[in-house]
């Protein structure tokens, strides 16, 4: 899942340390494999705890995302579609494309459904304290806290999640993460092609809003 609906599914409200350490393995994954590690005894202030319980609810989601017929009935059509587009031989791993894409597309439904939840997205994150942050992202062996505040304070000053809706903006998301999956970013020519494909499946399978968010909850309540 992506950033969004991993805060969409498991935030507590007012319990902004959680709500963080929920999308930490992703924005963390230049910088820390994972967050796995059991805290040291000395390390288990309230707020530190709240951090790597977000943490570890990120994976258990995604866990339970990935295993659902939810994602794959969805990943299997965006993977047709995404094949059939007519992209150019420059696009590799389109299933890898196809996957990525349906994730941010169920975020950008969220956006423009539930545009508060976006609000309160945000809103968590910049009411934790960075002190607290860094001694947690210290304690999993992050070699370089400067950098990552940099990227951090970049992703929550620009909040880029509101752009989902803009088409061309949703492309260029798309083409960052494939360039930071090591893909060449795609033409505008492809990248038109794609979004022609997206908009196809966002009417197939997005429109109705309660419907989507009432079956991807439901893979969270069996």
């Amino acid at each position: 899942m992506n950033y969004l609906s991993h805060y969409f599914i498991d935030h507590i409200p007012d319990n902004h340390c959680h709500n963080t350490g929920l999308i930490l393995p992703d924005v963390c994954k230049k910088w820390i494999k994972n967050f796995h590690q059991p805290l040291l005894p000395h390390s288990t202030s309230d707020a530190i705890s709240q951090l790597h319980q977000g943490t570890i609810k990120h994976y258990l989601a995604d866990k339970k995302f990935h295993a659902s017929n939810f994602f794959n009935s969805h990943v299997s059509a965006f993977i047709q579609a995404v094949n059939q587009a007519g992209l150019s031989e420059r696009v590799q791993r389109k299933w890898f494309i196809a996957h990525i894409a349906f994730e941010l597309m169920l975020d950008r439904m969220l956006v423009n459904y539930y545009p508060e939840k976006v609000d309160a997205f945000y809103q968590s994150l910049l009411l934790v304290e960075k002190k607290v942050l860094k001694e947690f992202l210290l304690h999993f062996g992050m070699p370089d806290t400067e950098e990552f505040f940099q990227f951090y304070s970049h992703f929550t000053a620009v909040q880029y999640i509101y752009y989902y809706p803009n088409n061309n903006k949703f492309i260029y998301s798309l083409n960052r993460i494939m360039m930071r999956a090591g893909l060449e970013a795609m033409d505008e020519t492809d990248g038109n092609k794609l979004l022609a494909a997206l908009l196809q499946l966002e009417n197939d399978y997005f429109a109705d809003a309660e419907k989507q968010v009432y079956n991807l909850r439901q893979i969270f309540t069996e």
